[in-house]
């Protein structure tokens, strides 16, 4: 949201999606759109152009502290900010019973975190959708990547994959061009 550009490739068998701004909707259902319809694909971009700013947003209660750098990225209400590196062209959704938190030495950039997603432990996060109640930790890796809810990536590195909901993945492990579980 806010000028986050995310362009999100999903690369398998079956189809290759370029995903532009989707915050409210689910990733399932946008791949479902894209895979059958081309349609939606348009609708998707004017929606993102709609909605664009060249600023960064503050949330009320929101907390960003000992940051190195944060633009052009929505802060939702109630998120925390707390030493990440940087954090550009990223929306972080997030309220009072599901606070989301970018910590620790992280990167995140052209990404959208919803709410409770904790992204920390000097993780690098780009060009992704991070799904409710999921987790980046431990110098774990996530590039064109959409993280379903309540997924947590530990140590592992996921490029171009599908993954989740509910999955734990962890131990230098990696996933490129995936959909899981399927």
């Amino acid at each position: 949201m806010f000028d986050t550009d995310l362009r999100l490739m999903i690369k398998s068998k079956f189809n290759e999606l370029n995903i532009n701004q989707f915050d409210y909707f689910l990733a399932y259902q946008l791949w479902i759109i894209f895979y059958k319809n081309e349609d939606y694909k348009q609708e998707v971009y004017e929606f993102r152009d709609n909605i664009s700013l060249p600023i960064s947003v503050v949330g009320k209660g929101a907390v960003v502290i000992n940051c190195l750098s944060v633009r052009n990225s929505w802060v939702g209400a109630h998120s925390a900010l707390d030493g990440a590196i940087k954090v550009h062209n990223c929306t972080v959704l997030s309220d009072l019973e599901q606070f989301t938190s970018v910590r620790e030495g992280v990167i995140v950039e052209n990404s959208i975190l919803q709410w409770g997603s904790k992204i920390r432990g000097s993780a690098i996060v780009s060009d992704s959708l991070i799904m409710e109640v999921s987790s980046a930790r431990k110098h774990a890796k996530i590039k064109y990547g959409i993280i379903a809810p309540n997924t947590d990536i530990y140590e592992g590195e996921v490029t171009s994959s599908l993954v989740g909901p509910y999955v734990g993945f962890h131990h230098q492990s990696m996933l490129i061009g995936a959909i899981w579980p399927d």
